[in-house]
Formats: C-alpha cells, structure tokens, sequence
C-alpha cells in the first residue's frame, strides 16, 4: 500500500487520515468505533486540537494497512487556550 500511495506520504497525519477516511467512507464516529475512543477526541484530532496517541497510531495503521510511520510523524497542533501553535 505505502509503495503505491506514496503522495499520501507528504500529508501531515491528520491530513492522511482525513484521505483515508473519505477513501474508505468512514465518518469520524466510525472511526471511534474503530480506535475505542471518544467522538470528542476524534473531533479534537482531526481539528488539530489533540495529538495522536501511540494507540491510537497502532490502532490506525493495524486498520488502514500502513506502516506506523504515516501516522507518527511531527505536525502542528492547536492548543485552544492560549491559541498556540504547538508541534506534535
């Protein structure tokens, strides 16, 4: 998979896992279901406001057939209250 969707590669993580989603029509409360974990902190993932957890990561590539690297690599995130920007 990795070899034939490399440009996917280029995608920061939560931009990955947005194309994987809407590759394989998932919504974010499947994707819950999926990882056993929280709407909210699908929600706070995909809007950059949470990072991804190592279980998460597991969880991700284990489902989507990817190598653990796609998803644990550095992105920026949000934190909302002092309207940062912070790295991943």
């Amino acid at each position: 998979w990795d070899a034939d969707h490399a440009p996917l590669m280029d995608l920061d993580p939560v931009e990955l896992l947005l194309s994987l989603m809407q590759s394989h029509q998932l919504k974010s409360k499947d994707l819950a279901i999926i990882l056993g974990i929280s709407k909210g902190y699908v929600s706070d993932i995909l809007r950059y406001k949470k990072g991804l957890s190592k279980m998460v990561i597991r969880k991700l590539a284990a489902y989507f057939k990817v190598s653990h690297e796609a998803f644990n690599r550095p992105y920026e995130i949000t934190v909302s209250e002092n309207k940062q920007v912070v790295n991943a």
